[in-house]
Parts: C-alpha cells; structure tokens; sequence
C-alpha cells in the first residue's frame, strides 16, 4: 500500500490511522503531495479501503513513523540460493 506525502522521504513506511474507524495500515511514501491546501496525505485506493474510507473523499487520519513492531511479514519469497 503506498502514499503520497509532501515532506516525508520517499521510501519511508508511515502508520496512517483513522480515529473514527480505529483502523491502521502501514503504507510506503512514493510520491509527492497531497496538493490540495489543508491536506496531509494522499492513500492508495487499497490503503483507504481497509482503513474503512473508501467513497468518503477526505476523512481525519494520524500518522506517525512505523517502527518495526507495526509491520507485519505475511509472506517470504522462497530460498532459492540451492543451499
């Protein structure tokens, strides 16, 4: 799930929430914006959905750096090394 922020790096994974869903995701900044004054992040159209905001258009998140505790590894690329 991607976002776009105006400041922060790209590549940086951000704990987005929303206080009226109590939901979370963890998306990755690889574009600029939003630049619509007053707005703070643009989500991918997945990263709405499972925050519960799709077809709102503009709904009250926070966000805040994710640490390593809030990314979860569902899956791993096979070792195919021959090892």
């Amino acid at each position: 799930m991607t976002a776009a922020h105006p400041s922060a790096p790209i590549g940086t994974k951000l704990l987005v929430s929303s206080p009226e869903t109590g939901r979370s995701v963890v998306v990755t900044v690889n574009d600029r914006g939003p630049y619509r004054r007053g707005r703070i992040i643009d989500l991918s159209h997945e990263a709405a959905s499972r925050l519960g905001m799709l077809n709102r258009g503009v709904a009250h998140v926070t966000i805040r750096p994710a640490s390593s505790e809030d990314v979860l590894e569902v899956a791993q690329a096979p070792d195919n090394s021959g090892k």
